[in-house]
């Protein structure tokens, strides 16, 4: 059951999930392949959302393994946990938690954390904060957006958005700056050794997703995109339509991403 924390998240779950077949499922399965689970596992899905990474991860490890699934949603984590009902996976652990303050018992054999880890206010302390409860020996496999995800859709939501809310901009830097110390291989490799991680393998993978004018609006209210809409509804719709005018009818996101697994240097 999963239990509920205060304000949670703007990021409609049901949006988010729309998503899941063309891009979250494809790029959770590649994260957990990086992990190199084994059947025993204790793993913990840090910012698990609606379960891509971590329904995979609990399949891997079996009836003898455990995951913890972490997410600061509760509503995402509804939606983990239907699929988690649907596989009968009663090895997932779904808990609603800000991961930067989760805690357990010991540690654990692999840790593995979608993209949302990089909208965080200060990836460094999370990034520092999960390295920490890795075993030595263990596995930290991550997703980040590649050099060039995203930069066309961002920037046409961004303007977008700015003509109604002056402080878009300023709410859309953060990520964009999060994004620009991880978006290649070097720069990921820095970061990832900046953690106390080394051994790092990076797989820079290519992922073109065909966005239609519901998807394109899901990709929107379903991430870290919410935080820049207006509450009014009518604004909204302006938005809407405004931005589904200008990506026009057979727009193809770039999400090419990349997809890393280090360990802890002893």
């Amino acid at each position: 059951m999963v239990s509920e924390l205060g304000r949670t998240p703007s990021e409609d779950a049901e949006q988010f999930d729309a998503l899941s077949p063309a891009l979250w499922n494809p790029v959770g399965n590649a994260v957990v392949a990086a992990a190199r689970l084994q059947i025993d596992d204790h793993v913990l899905d840090a910012f698990c959302r609606a379960g891509a990474s971590a329904v995979p991860a609990a399949q891997t490890v079996g009836k003898i393994g455990v995951v913890d699934a972490v997410d600061p949603s509760a509503a995402m984590l509804e939606v983990a946990g239907r699929k988690a009902k649907a596989f009968d996976l009663g090895q997932l652990n779904l808990a609603h938690s800000d991961p930067l303050s989760w805690t357990i018992e010991g540690s654990y054999d692999a840790i593995v954390a979608s993209y949302e880890l990089f909208t965080a206010q200060d990836i460094d302390a999370v990034g520092n904060r999960l390295a920490t409860l890795l075993k030595p020996g263990g596995r930290f496999a991550v997703s980040v957006w590649a050099n060039g995800a995203h930069a066309e859709f961002a920037e046409a939501l961004t303007d977008i958005c700015a003509r109604h809310q002056p402080d878009t901009a300023e709410q859309a830097s953060l990520v964009a700056e999060n994004a620009r110390r991880t978006d290649t291989p070097e720069e990921l490799e820095k970061w990832l050794t900046s953690l106390g991680l080394g051994n790092v393998e990076i797989a820079p993978t290519e992922v073109s997703v065909p966005l239609n004018a519901d998807l394109a609006w899901s990709l929107v209210e379903g991430t870290w995109y919410s935080r820049l809409l207006p509450e009014d509804p009518g604004t909204r719709g302006e938005i809407r339509a405004r931005l589904c005018q200008e990506l026009g009818e057979n727009y193809v996101l770039n999400a090419n991403t990349l997809i890393a697994v280090a360990e802890p240097t002893l």
